[in-house]
């Protein structure tokens, strides 16, 4: 067989194993989010309002079935259709302006659909799951979006914390609500040794409260416009 012929074969068959790779991980997620158990992390009323603000942010930004107007868009339509949900939904929960970059699965892997980074107050995407055309797929894209803009709020919060106890004359006048205590959970998940990572324990990983949080926000969100746990 001639070697151009047998390398495009290979090419195909590489590209070909990992987009079941994508697909697999995203319909596992799917299956065991729904076994998240709460163990003490809640929702709060406050919640409530923030899931309806950044449903109806997506919902605007389509006129029919989501997954299907997603399919039929081309590969750089969804990437600008992404981009401008996440900055909308930035703006709606006050995190103002934010960096959006795009990736892909050669630098991080497949079980990595996206990130949020506190520090310089960026969102990536991977990019890889825009490219397949399969609606439950590319709809879970939106799930990542939520996801990780849930994270951006939690920074937010937290910082706001931080700043009035750092603020207070006296850190015993400080009157907490449960939001307040709840952040102070999110806080002390949040530093070195205590956040568990994906790769260490995808259970303990999911559970913990920060990323609790950033599932139950995403699941609800995405349930509003549609979406099955």
């Amino acid at each position: 067989m001639d070697l151009v012929v047998l390398g495009g074969i290979l090419a195909v068959s590489i590209i070909a194993s990992g987009l079941d790779m994508l697909i697999d991980f995203v319909k596992e997620k799917r299956r065991v989010r729904s076994r998240l158990d709460p163990e003490g992390n809640v929702l709060l009323p406050n919640d409530s309002a923030l899931i309806d603000r950044m449903a109806e942010t997506i919902r605007q930004n389509f006129t029919g079935d989501i997954g299907t107007e997603l399919r039929n868009m081309t590969f750089e339509e969804r990437k600008d259709k992404m981009e401008a949900i996440a900055r909308q939904i930035a703006r709606d929960i006050g995190i103002g302006d934010i960096e959006i970059e795009f990736y892909n699965t050669q630098d991080t892997g497949c079980k990595y659909q996206g990130s949020y980074c506190f520090a310089n107050n960026k969102l990536s995407i991977n990019e890889d799951y825009l490219k397949i055309t399969d609606d439950e797929i590319l709809f879970d894209a939106l799930d990542t979006v939520v996801h990780e803009l849930s994270h951006a709020y939690q920074h937010k919060k937290m910082s706001e914390l931080l700043e009035r106890i750092y603020d207070a004359e006296d850190e015993n006048d400080i009157t907490y609500s449960e939001e307040d205590k709840r952040t102070c959970i999110w806080i002390i998940n949040q530093k070195p040794g205590n956040y568990i990572k994906f790769e260490v324990d995808p259970e303990g990983y999911r559970k913990q409260p920060l990323e609790w949080y950033a599932f139950a926000m995403a699941n609800a969100a995405l349930r509003k416009l549609g979406g099955e746990e």
